[in-house]
């Protein structure tokens, strides 16, 4: 049985992230097994083309040295009647210390392209227990 555990709820962005932004949840119960989803409703710009790029990372202290361990981009136009999303296995990512004591994950938006640009998405963990 599958549980889904938001990372932020439904968000929307105009400009990427600072690096020290971005909620954060504990992982430290979670498994190889779980899975990573991204959605992204809306990405849009008033002229060139719309791109997205987000970042998993995880860190065992507070995120004062994060580490980077999977990416994703999106290109738009992406609407609400076409979302557009994608599923990451964590077994794929070794490099996520889901399972560690005081392990904590966050998405990171950290590109947003395009002349005034606007993403709406949302980031989520199925808990495959």
């Amino acid at each position: 049985m599958s549980t889904q555990v938001a990372t932020e709820g439904t968000l929307t962005k105009t400009a990427a992230y600072t690096p020290s932004n971005g909620a954060a949840i504990d992982i430290s119960g979670f498994t190889a097994d779980d899975t990573i989803h991204i959605e992204v409703t809306n990405l849009t710009c008033a002229s060139g083309v719309p791109i997205a790029s987000f970042e998993f990372e995880d860190s065992v202290d507070t995120f004062t040295t994060p580490v980077t361990a999977g990416q994703t981009s999106f290109k738009g136009p992406i609407t609400r009647d076409a979302p557009i999303q994608r599923s990451f296995r964590v077994r794929n990512h070794p490099s996520l210390r889901f399972g560690t004591a005081s392990a904590r994950f966050r998405a990171v938006l950290a590109q947003l392209r395009g002349t005034t640009p606007t993403i709406t998405y949302r980031v989520w963990i199925d808990r495959n227990a």
